[in-house]
């Protein structure tokens, strides 16, 4: 996974300023998520960043800088049994909450 920053030169829309105007990431199947930095903040998924900036990018005004040159790789370390536990409880839980509210 990395770490982006949209950066825009030009505000064609004169919505989100110049500068920064969001943040991001892309996972390693190539999605990414981002996040506007205005004033009315959103959130947006993208099968690419291909798809991002050509949805964003309006005509080279704005570009895609990336934070990390390589994607980021995070280990994970199991937690203990009564956690893994705990969450299998709650997840049955849900489940049956599901099921009765598809019966009607």
């Amino acid at each position: 996974m990395r770490r982006f920053q949209l950066q825009r030169h030009e505000d064609a829309s004169g919505v989100s300023g110049t500068g920064v105007v969001a943040q991001g990431v892309q996972f390693d199947d190539g999605s990414c998520v981002m996040r506007w930095l205005t004033e009315t903040a959103s959130t947006g998924l993208y099968a690419s960043a291909e798809d991002l900036i050509t949805i964003h990018g309006h005509e080279g005004r704005t570009r895609l800088i990336w934070l990390d040159q390589t994607p980021r790789v995070r280990q994970w370390r199991l937690q203990p049994t009564s956690v893994t536990a705990d969450h299998a409880r709650a997840l049955g839980r849900r489940t049956e909450i599901i099921a009765r509210l598809r019966k009607g």
